[in-house]
């Protein structure tokens, strides 16, 4: 009886000492503004004085009504699930344990071997995160975009990245139905504008290369460069062979958003590369307030220093440039418009050697949804659309993009 009443003390002493240990915790460390696994702001403490506004009934709750409704109840519940001692340890933990479980798929992304794939999407016409997306939304998004592309006057090509599940599906036993549907139908309504990357990338995988990374969404410097090559070729101009390029590596630990959506944070990190030539730190890049409106001005078209952060993505032009130029003193060159989202950011250093670049974001306020106008602003003597799949099964931006 004695050495049972002994262990059992032993027992609710830990217990207490965990329980109370985390709890002081909350109180002892600094609130964590932003997270490092989703890249969001982090609740922080809740007050009577800041209180809670319900966008639905457009009230601000603040003092006794803010504690009575049980919005400050609810504060406090974000705040202890964002503010967890040790929170980044335990999801990864999770996502060990169902990794060994054999469940395949945590926070959306599936996990085969040592490679990493995004499956599930928020994608439009649906409820939740889903494997599937809406014909219809795809459909009438890309035969708007076709259709703003036939309106312009100059060559214009569309590049429609695939997801990483799209390219990796074959080489880690997942069905590909879903997505050659999904291509099938992008070929389908795009028409000759389309530059077709989806078998390019598996050829690939096949080879034994890597065109996508395995901790992010994001296709690599040598997946970036097939797409330019297939681009130039489709433009009946001449690509630089991959031999005149020097593939060096910035970091040896890039972590992207694939493993941090799926709390694989157990996983090594992997190498990111760019694809330098001699010149290229000639180019003058010149972030713009508006689409001809100088700013901020650098030499080069990479930001170095941001291989030391979290988002290491971000090394390619600068960061997130809603509207830039990219020139290259004394060249008489072509003018190019690139109408991008991130997947643009490592294909224009290649693009750059050949053309002086405008490069609009889907997110800028200026030109965003017109096209034609950034066209006869700049002088565009081409365009070229990049715009991953993910975002055209998930948002309505093509759909209300303007000729």
């Amino acid at each position: 009886m004695k050495k049972h009443r002994i262990s059992d003390i032993i027992t609710i002493v830990l217990f207490l000492s965990i329980l109370f240990g985390f709890g002081a915790a909350f109180w002892i460390l600094p609130d964590v503004d932003v997270s490092q696994v989703e890249g969001r702001p982090m609740q922080q403490t809740p007050s009577f004085t800041t209180g809670y506004r319900d966008n639905a009934s457009l009230v601000t709750y603040t003092g006794t009504d803010y504690l009575l409704h049980g919005y400050l109840a609810d504060e406090f519940d974000e705040y202890y699930c964002d503010q967890f001692p040790l929170r980044r340890f335990f999801l990864g933990l999770h996502a060990a344990t169902e990794s060994l479980s054999y469940r395949g798929v945590n926070g959306g992304v599936l996990k085969v071997g040592d490679e990493l794939a995004v499956t599930r999407f928020d994608a439009a016409g649906f409820t939740g995160l889903t494997e599937y997306y809406s014909e219809e939304h795809v459909r009438a998004a890309l035969g708007n975009l076709h259709s703003v592309c036939e309106g312009l006057d100059v060559p214009v090509k569309v590049m429609l990245p695939p997801r990483s599940i799209d390219v990796k599906a074959p080489f880690m036993g997942y069905p590909t139905e879903i997505s050659d549907s999904l291509h099938l139908l992008t070929e389908e309504v795009m028409g000759e504008e389309y530059v077709e990357l989806l078998s390019y990338m598996r050829r690939l995988m096949e080879d034994g290369h890597k065109p996508y990374f395995t901790t992010d969404h994001h296709w690599t410097v040598e997946g970036a460069y097939e797409a330019y090559a297939t681009l130039m070729r489709d433009w009946g101009l001449t690509p630089y062979a991959k031999e005149d390029f020097e593939f060096v590596t910035v970091t040896e630990d890039f972590q992207g958003t694939t493993l941090r959506n799926g709390n694989y944070f157990y996983m090594e990190g992997e190498s990111l590369q760019l694809a330098r030539y001699e010149g290229d730190e000639d180019f003058t890049v010149t972030l713009l307030s508006k689409l001809l409106t100088p700013g901020e001005e650098y030499e080069g078209l990479y930001n170095f220093a941001a291989t030391e952060t979290e988002d290491a993505y971000s090394i390619f032009l600068h960061g997130k440039p809603l509207q830039m130029s990219i020139t290259l003193e004394g060249a008489e060159r072509e003018t190019l418009l690139v109408y991008k989202d991130s997947f643009g950011h490592s294909l224009v250093p290649f693009l750059a050697r050949h053309f002086d670049i405008f490069v609009l974001d889907n997110q800028s306020e200026t030109y965003g949804n017109n096209i034609s106008s950034a066209v006869a602003a700049t002088g565009a003597d081409r365009v070229l659309v990049v715009y991953n799949m993910e975002n055209v099964i998930e948002t309505g931006k093509l759909a209300n993009l303007k000729g």
